[in-house]
């Protein structure tokens, strides 16, 4: 009896449809970006965090860019032509060779769970464990038309549920920067090598990312010459931590330590959830550099040019300003009367000569 007992267990889990296929890869995604977003919304005064944190996140303007809606624009620098889901997913492209321009995807964090979790051809309709999904369709093969923009959107909104909700008591703990950091070490760190150049997070570590089966639900990085992967989002997270540290490291030394919860977001009742995503719109009409110089101009202040005149206006506007001066004091007296006393003194004065 028992030996039927157990065969029938194992007969039953051997066939049964596995339903979280990637789920601990999704984790490990969805707990980066909820940090990641969190120092976003404390960093928000800092140019400099927000610009690395917001393409780790959101992906760059010149290449594939989500916004808070799971909807995506495609830039200049990522190629379009046959954008499928294995050249989006993968810095590999068609037959080993990447073009330079594909990848556009795994760029971000965003566009890499969108890979690692949207459903595609021959593979569970629900991956990451996310739910709800397995009527809305699959991303598979060279095309992307605007079915798999919509499906997009109905993953992403699974994503925000779990990854980008956060109490405030939550987001005004100070180790964001030290757990974010571990948590990205531990993902990459956990990649694939396939020998030929190439670092997988999920998959079978040796197709195209293009969904058409299990061992395709992936996304794939190029390596660098020592033999360690670049990926994206990963580097610009670092990036934003390192400037992050040094910034706080200057602060330690002078009279005016950095912001980590001086955000509006970070006051309020400790169990409130503060929806990040909407929070953390990138700003993707204006660049970087664009920003920088518009600090840097208000700065500087006016040009000497703009001074001069300046003092031209000044000059005529002197005399005209000290006569509506004497018309407005008599209306306007200080509380211990001395503006009227001097004005009564102007008019004796006045009948005398």
């Amino acid at each position: 009896m028992w030996r039927r007992l157990f065969l029938f267990l194992f007969l039953t889990l051997k066939v049964s449809p596995v339903d979280d296929y990637n789920k601990d890869v999704f984790n490990n995604l969805c707990g980066i970006t909820k940090r990641a977003s969190s120092i976003l919304r404390l960093q928000e005064w800092n140019a400099n965090v927000k610009h690395d944190l917001e393409e780790a996140i959101y992906g760059k303007r010149e290449r594939a860019q989500f916004n808070k809606d799971g909807e995506v624009d495609f830039g200049g620098d990522c190629d379009l032509f046959d954008s499928g889901r294995s050249q989006l997913c993968s810095f590999k492209g068609r037959g080993n060779q990447g073009t330079g321009r594909n990848g556009c995807f795994a760029d971000s964090l965003i566009g890499t769970v969108l890979c690692i979790c949207t459903p595609g051809n021959n593979n569970p309709k629900d991956l990451c464990s996310l739910g709800g999904l397995e009527t809305v369709g699959v991303w598979s093969g060279w095309e992307l038309r605007e079915h798999e923009k919509n499906l997009f959107k109905k993953v992403w909104e699974k994503i925000k549920e779990r990854c980008t909700s956060v109490t405030r008591s939550e987001l005004i703990r100070e180790d964001h920067s030290r757990t974010l950091k571990k948590a990205v070490t531990n993902v990459t760190s956990k990649l694939r090598y396939d020998n030929k150049g190439y670092f997988y997070l999920s998959g079978d570590g040796a197709g195209d990312c293009s969904g058409t089966n299990r061992g395709n639900i992936c996304s794939a990085y190029k390596g660098s010459d020592k033999g360690i992967a670049k990926v994206p989002w990963a580097d610009k997270i670092n990036e934003a931590i390192e400037k992050l540290e040094t910034a706080q490291a200057t602060a330690s030394t002078s009279t005016s330590p950095i912001r980590m919860s001086g955000s509006p977001a970070a006051e309020g009742a400790p169990g409130e959830k503060i929806d990040l995503a909407g929070q953390n719109e990138p700003t993707s009409h204006e660049t970087h550099d664009q920003r920088e110089s518009d600090v840097t101009d208000t700065q500087k202040g006016p040009s000497t040019g703009h001074s001069d005149t300046a003092k031209s206006r000044g000059q005529r506007s002197t005399q005209r300003s000290r006569e509506t001066d004497t018309a407005s004091l008599a209306n306007d007296p200080e509380e211990d009367g001395t503006l009227i006393t001097r004005q009564k003194c102007v008019l004796i004065a006045a009948l005398i000569s």
